[in-house]
């Protein structure tokens, strides 16, 4: 079976073929024998009935594919659903470590081929009254205000006093 390019091809040769003969060499309308006519209306509904056949194949496969799509959209929320269980496991088995080593006060453990160890987070700033932030520590973005972490964050490591905010450091399980 041709192509749906051949196909649209031969549609538009057939128009001017169909052109050419209701028309004389003036333009004027002419009639065509029955014979003709005849010719011309089979060799229209071939080609119609191809360009039908092959839309209708060329649709069954787009129905096909966005199948496929739909089965890999549902397939990566079943995934997703899947994914976010097992990081809410993992952190709930991390927290049941890390509350254990607290209880026991232990700040290193080896566990097997795991080493476990509480490290201290770099500095960051908490902020416990942001309307009590000098001026200069904000930072405007369009549409937006908010405070400057890191620009507070050097000025209290330096032994700076900042109205509203202080320097606090935690600490989190690492685990290698």
């Amino acid at each position: 079976m041709p192509t749906l390019y051949e196909i649209t091809g031969e549609m538009k040769a057939l128009e001017e073929m169909i052109d050419t003969f209701t028309t004389d060499i003036d333009g004027n309308p002419r009639d065509l024998e029955p014979d003709d006519r005849d010719a011309l209306l089979a060799l229209v509904d071939e080609i119609q009935g191809q360009f039908s056949a092959k839309a209708e194949r060329i649709c069954r496969y787009m129905a096909d594919v966005q199948a496929v799509a739909a089965a890999c959209k549902a397939e990566e929320e079943r995934l997703a659903k899947r994914r976010r269980a097992a990081d809410r496991k993992a952190e709930a088995l991390k927290w049941i470590l890390e509350t254990s080593m607290i209880r026991a006060g232990m700040e290193k453990a080896e566990a097997g081929t795991f080493k476990l160890a509480f490290q201290k987070n770099p500095p960051s700033v908490f902020i416990a009254r942001p309307e009590d932030v000098p001026p200069e520590y904000w930072r405007i973005i369009p549409e937006t205000r908010e405070p400057d972490k890191r620009k507070m964050l050097d000025d209290l490591k330096a032994g700076r006093e900042i109205p509203g905010a202080l320097l606090s450091q935690g600490s989190s399980l690492r685990i290698r």
